[in-house]
């Protein structure tokens, strides 16, 4: 049972936080009242007000999209929007990653290394990797395929990259859902129950594939709850190039 709720999110903790695993804000109430207190001395102009409440208003409905549809592809004026209301210092922001050509948002302490991943050809993947408190942590990843011309991608990574990774990681997934990411074809999983180890604590595993080409690209977020609202963020702010 949660016993932390954030004071601008409502999210709940199992565990003490600095930072809210959902929207990044920090956990202490006296910096909560001090920017409050900043905010009602500090108008803002008339025309930023309505901008921000544009902006809020598509956040809304790319949320109501994901709910209903998985991980659909946005037009940059969306991008644009979530950015304005994104932009408030949440403890995340943007990386541009050369050698995997895309850039994703991420949180601020992030590390950039490898990993053994049985699902790419060569069994290893490069990612960043970042922590959101003891409860969280996620990576983007990417690494080269053998994708069959003859294999629709939707199939390939169904019935080929996941079932790779269950069988290398020894685990059963179930909500598989074929979606897309930034109009990639993609496939999202989690883990039936939590099967995953982070520190001593057991943990689910939320996973997405996108694949672009011979590159696969993956987004993983393991975490001591059932909802992983980190992975819908991750694979909405990814933008291969």
């Amino acid at each position: 049972m949660s016993t932390y709720r954030c004071p601008i999110c409502g999210a709940g903790h199992k565990h003490e936080a600095e930072r809210c695993r959902l929207c990044g804000q920090s956990m202490d109430p006296t910096n909560v009242a001090r920017s409050s207190a900043v905010a009602t001395r500090h108008r803002a102009p008339r025309g930023v007000k309505m901008l921000a409440f544009i902006a809020v208003g598509a956040v809304i409905a790319i949320a109501a999209g994901t709910l209903a549809l998985g991980f659909a592809d946005e037009a940059p004026v969306i991008r644009q929007a979530k950015g304005l209301v994104s932009s408030s210092g949440d403890g995340w922001s943007s990386l541009s990653e050369a050698e995997g050509r895309f850039t994703v948002q991420m949180p601020d302490k992030r590390t950039r290394g490898t990993r053994p991943f049985t699902a790419v050809d060569s069994g290893q993947i490069t990612d960043w990797h970042a922590t959101i408190g003891d409860d969280t942590e996620l990576f983007v990843g990417w690494g080269k395929v053998a994708t069959p011309a003859s294999m629709l991608p939707e199939r390939y990574l169904e019935d080929v990259i996941l079932q790779r990774w269950m069988e290398g990681s020894a685990l059963t997934y179930s909500f598989v859902n074929h979606t897309a990411v930034s109009g990639l074809p993609a496939l999202t999983a989690r883990t039936s129950k939590p099967m995953l180890k982070l520190g001593d604590r057991d943990a689910f595993g939320h996973v997405a594939f996108a694949l672009n080409g011979t590159t696969l690209y993956v987004f993983q977020v393991i975490t001591v709850y059932a909802e992983a609202p980190q992975l819908t963020r991750l694979a909405h702010s990814f933008i291969p190039g």
